[in-house]
């Protein structure tokens, strides 16, 4: 978490605190290389489908590698991890834990991505006919959350062509306020989304978007979306009746 909020304008967070964290992480790994739980949760439902040794031990390792923390000494702890998760890879039934294990192991850079990411599609659902791909972990939130570590699996691993149907099915996901099911889900659906959005066509986007209504000439409504507020919500209030027609422009 605190990883993450370092990445935005205006927000610093010290360094220590960053280290101390990934320094209680190191010690709190088994001699197998695994992450396990070493304290009782009670609210579970925050923690996604981040359950058990092994989708533990790929959330600390994707944690691990995002997190730079200069003068930690990380190389063998995280070899050990990739070592642990390797060996339980045939092991794996849960899809969600399968999509947060093959993306970590592709952040790691491990040999045994490519096959994660194998056994992951033979898991997956793809509408033909709407072109989306997505997987079912048990329930709305966790559907979410699993399809978000695929796409970012898709990116890890280079396998960019085949991330826009996952793309497709989640932003369809969305709720009107631009959220999701849950907290976890939409901080991974985001931040998987955003990845995308950087490695294509975001990076140069500039479209100019303005809509008018048939009905009323004065309303009107100008929209500019750019590489740095794209993710943002954008909403108005509109009245609209039987007769109510509005025109969308882009360029």
């Amino acid at each position: 978490m605190f990883c993450a909020a370092q990445g935005f304008d205006g927000i610093e967070i010290d360094e220590a605190l960053v280290c101390d964290s990934v320094s209680w992480l190191l010690e709190n790994q088994r001699q197998d290389g695994a992450f396990p739980e070493v304290k009782d949760i009670i609210h579970k439902s925050m923690m996604g489908g981040t359950h058990g040794d092994v989708a533990m031990t790929a959330f600390v390792l994707v944690s691990l590698l995002e997190c730079g923390c200069h003068g930690q000494n990380k190389s063998q702890k995280i070899e050990n991890a990739v070592a642990f998760m390797e060996r339980e890879l045939k092991n794996i039934e849960k899809v969600n834990v399968l999509a947060l294990t093959t993306y970590a192991l592709a952040l790691a850079g491990s040999k045994m991505s490519c096959k994660a990411n194998a056994k992951l599609f033979q898991k997956q659902i793809y509408n033909r006919n709407d072109s989306t791909r997505h997987w079912d972990a048990g329930n709305n939130a966790l559907n979410v959350e699993t399809t978000a570590y695929a796409l970012l699996a898709q990116m890890a691993v280079g396998r960019l062509k085949l991330a826009g149907p996952i793309v497709s099915w989640l932003t369809n996901q969305r709720d009107p306020l631009g959220g999701f099911v849950s907290t976890q889900d939409t901080c991974v659906a985001l931040q998987a989304l955003s990845k995308y959005s950087e490695k294509t066509a975001g990076a140069n986007l500039d479209l100019r978007v303005s809509v008018s209504s048939e009905k009323d000439v004065n309303w009107k409504r100008k929209y500019h979306v750019d590489a740095d507020n794209a993710l943002l919500l954008r909403q108005e209030e509109v009245c609209i009746n039987e007769k109510s027609r509005f025109i969308l422009r882009m360029r």
